[in-house]
């Protein structure tokens, strides 16, 4: 199959197309997917620049957002990119980013760089009618992310206030919605008068500009705070 590979770390040259990647094979629960689309998210880039700590097989296959087509059953699918295990007591009790084994496609194993690729079947969920490929392929990650932040760990209720930092990035956009979805009160803070408008499409509550106002003190009666980034700005949000 074709594909782009990472053959060494460094900038976008590090990135050769190939012609002749082996197919993949799927193991035991999984499917192969033809991929429509993948995202670039910013885990890429970490990854083809070398993270700290981790050491690749390369040349590597990267990319963890992607949607496609099952293959041999047609099936529309957007892949969670998420990879546990499924038998640890993290795993049965719902909360797999937290499995001990826990990857992330494109980083453990080969990603959506390519034309195929193996996944869990679990994995597989809908690809629903009228979403464009490009879209379908924007969110995976992000919106797990964020998901997980705000269900697993913060147990978002209807009627709270939920402050979201850095409200302009992937996770920041996503959990403004996914917090709104679940009949919060959301403030989202940015950084920039732009980032603002666009934020303010996703019907945030209140928007702050940081450069404009200082959010610990704009930002009332927060039960809930959401920041992707971590830092300074996550010690003043305590």
């Amino acid at each position: 199959m074709k594909g782009v590979v990472l053959e060494r770390y460094g900038g976008p040259e590090a990135l050769v197309w190939r012609e002749d990647l082996p197919d993949p094979q799927p193991g035991p629960g999984e499917v192969v997917v033809r991929v429509a689309a993948c995202g670039l998210n910013h885990l890429d880039l970490r990854i083809r620049k070398g993270m700290k700590g981790v050491t690749l097989a390369l040349p590597h296959v990267m990319g963890a957002d992607l949607c496609g087509t099952v293959e041999g059953t047609g099936e529309r699918v957007i892949v969670d990119p998420g990879l546990s295990c499924g038998d640890c007591g993290r795993c049965r009790s719902g909360l797999e980013p937290e499995c001990e084994r826990f990857g992330i496609l494109g980083l453990a194993r080969g990603g959506g760089y390519a034309e195929k690729v193996a996944v869990p079947r679990a994995n597989c969920l809908p690809w629903p009618e009228g979403l464009a490929a490009p879209l379908a392929a924007a969110f995976p990650l992000v919106f797990t992310t964020a998901h997980h932040m705000l269900q697993a760990r913060g147990a978002v209720k209807p009627g709270q206030t939920v402050l979201v930092l850095a409200a302009s990035g992937g996770v920041g956009t996503a959990a403004v919605q996914l917090a709104k979805a679940a009949g919060a009160r959301v403030i989202a803070v940015t950084g920039s008068e732009d980032k603002a408008f666009r934020v303010k499409s996703l019907d945030a509550d209140v928007v702050i500009e940081r450069s404009k106002q200082d959010f610990a003190a704009g930002a009332n009666d927060v039960e809930l705070v959401i920041y992707p980034v971590g830092g300074e700005v996550l010690a003043i949000s305590q």
